[in-house]
């Protein structure tokens, strides 16, 4: 729901949804860096890991570029593992610079998912059935958590 006041929006600074402060979101078992669109399903699917005793902060990224550098480093650094979901294509999107990030800090010894369209040419259809068949859901997004969560990989891998 929208605020009944208007709010200036700081720019390159995301939004932390949950928890309520950037000292505990460090402390969960996965941080999810949802852009656009994407942020309500981010939002169902760690109220949902939660119920099966998965931690999860959840981050509104609001900005592409720049992005909230001291934000993501932090959880980065913090929970080991972050993913990043967007209704974009992953080459050259928001993901992708998310890794160039933690690239460019020397960031590696943590596990990111970077989950976003393939570059190719998207057919048309219901939102909910695209959404499913390039992994933009809430049920995809938990199996994501749910794997890295259950493993002790490190890495990068983008995930169409």
């Amino acid at each position: 729901p929208l605020d009944s006041e208007l709010h200036a929006l700081e720019i390159g600074k995301a939004e932390l949804l949950s928890p309520a402060t950037l000292a505990l979101a460090e402390q969960q078992e996965c941080a999810i860096l949802a852009f656009g669109a994407t942020v309500a399903q981010a939002e169902v699917a760690a109220k949902e890991l939660a119920e099966e005793g998965i931690s999860v902060a959840v981050v509104n990224a609001r900005w592409a570029k720049p992005l909230d550098e001291e934000l993501i480093i932090r959880l980065a650094k913090g929970t080991g593992r972050l993913v990043t979901i967007e209704d974009h294509v992953v080459a050259g999107g928001f993901g992708s610079a998310v890794l160039e990030l933690l690239e460019s800090r020397g960031i590696r010894d943590i596990n990111v998912r970077v989950i976003g369209c393939p570059d190719k040419p998207i057919e048309h259809g219901a939102l909910s059935i695209l959404k499913e068949l390039h992994g933009l859901s809430s049920a995809h997004l938990k199996d994501v958590v749910r794997d890295m969560v259950r493993s002790e990989a490190k890495g990068y891998e983008l995930a169409h």
